[in-house]
């Protein structure tokens, strides 16, 4: 009975996590202008990741990919949040002011550095949470082997 409920929570979590991860990026794209954004979006991409990880037999390359190179995106993160800060000062606005472009974006109204900042709070919280889980499940798995 535990084998079967273990395989129908397997493919459940097969069919619900690409869900998430769509749901995660609308989140996103109407979090400027309506309830959601970064912060949101970014959990419930690392909750759709997570459970792509308990779904999946083995650790997916792509967790792996995350955990080594955490150091890397966050160094990215960093410096785009600098750019976000700095670039609105050479046009003769306040640091961090919102700038805004005619290009006009699907869901999201028009490309901006809302758009930007909140699209690094998103990968930056989603890896993040991500590499929070492959930690405490490292430690929890040598903890249970000690």
């Amino acid at each position: 009975v535990r084998e079967m409920n273990q395989l129908i929570l397997r493919q459940t979590l097969k069919l619900i996590w690409p869900v998430l991860g769509v749901y995660s990026f609308y989140l996103l794209l109407r979090g400027h202008n309506e309830p959601g954004g970064g912060f949101i979006g970014g959990l419930v991409l690392a909750l759709s990741i997570i459970l792509y990880d308990l779904a999946a037999a083995n650790r997916s390359p792509l967790l792996i990919k995350i955990q080594n190179s955490l150091g890397s995106i966050f160094g990215w993160a960093s410096l785009v949040l600098l750019i976000l800060i700095c670039l609105p000062m050479f046009f003769g606005e306040a640091a961090l002011a919102a700038m805004w472009s005619s290009i006009p974006l699907p869901l999201a109204g028009k490309f901006s550095s809302v758009l930007v900042f909140d699209t690094v709070v998103y990968l930056v919280v989603g890896i993040g949470t991500v590499s929070a889980y492959l930690n405490l499940n490292a430690k929890l798995k040598e903890a249970a082997l000690s």
